[in-house]
């Protein structure tokens, strides 16, 4: 999830994640000693509060139809909490949904916008699966097994699988872990923390096995790889060979 900020001058965008282990967390939004610090004078010291609940079971993550991470927002605030222009009371809690109008006090207008990530997993075990899978629900995206359906490959090492190969023919970035445990990282900065930038993709290139022998800049997206084969005729001279690319 994020949060944008909606004014002519900025394009502040908040993502929302969480480092807790629990199943249960949330990030607090306010003037002073908060995970969003809001620049306003009618912001209260402690403002709001984004109450984040994880899937109970890893399964749902695989549920591309249904967000994995559920959002709520209370408020704590002198000068009110609104949501798509509706004043809430203090200490209510509201469930959000995507689309949501949020300001906070006299500030900026947000809105809650997902992003539909969906990470796919090659050449990993069942413990390493296991260990991304808690990570992508830590960022409140999707797992899917079809690398088709994926926005991001994630891999500990670079083979030449079939699903990298599918991952370069579709210019889809190929990180490892790292790449979700920096987006995780941001909540516990106390500067900028949340509303610092995504990761580069590039800088989380996993390393290359070493009987590859290609370069790192090879298994960078190119979008040009998606047109490869356009206006080509490919010949199988037998029927088992269809079944076997």
């Amino acid at each position: 999830w994020v949060l944008e900020e909606i004014t002519p001058t900025s394009k502040t965008q908040i993502y929302i994640s969480t480092d807790s282990n629990h199943s249960s967390s949330s990030i607090t939004i306010g003037r002073k000693e908060c995970h969003v610090l809001l620049d306003e004078k009618s912001a209260s010291r402690k403002h709001a509060e984004i109450l984040i609940e994880l899937p109970k079971t890893m399964t749902a993550l695989f549920d591309t139809t249904q967000p994995t991470m559920k959002l709520k927002i209370v408020d704590h605030s002198k000068y009110g909490t609104f949501v798509n222009e509706t004043r809430l009371t203090k200490g209510q809690q509201l469930d959000l949904k995507e689309g949501d109008a949020l300001k906070f006090g006299s500030g900026p207008d947000y809105i809650l916008k997902s992003i539909p990530f969906r990470f796919c997993c090659s050449h990993m075990d069942s413990s390493q699966s296991q260990s991304v899978e808690r990570l992508v629900a830590k960022v409140g995206s999707h797992m899917v097994t079809d690398i088709a359906e994926a926005t991001h490959l994630i891999t500990s090492e670079i083979k030449l699988t079939s699903k990298v190969l599918s991952a370069l023919v579709r210019s889809i970035p190929i990180v490892q872990p790292t790449f979700l445990r920096s987006i995780i990282a941001r909540q516990s900065d106390q500067i900028s923390g949340l509303s610092l930038p995504l990761p580069s993709t590039q800088e989380h290139l996993p390393p290359i096995a070493a009987d590859v022998g290609l370069m790192s800049d090879d298994f960078l997206p190119k979008q040009q790889r998606c047109s490869i084969f356009q206006e080509k005729m490919i010949l199988f001279l037998t029927q088992s060979q269809v079944f076997s690319t």
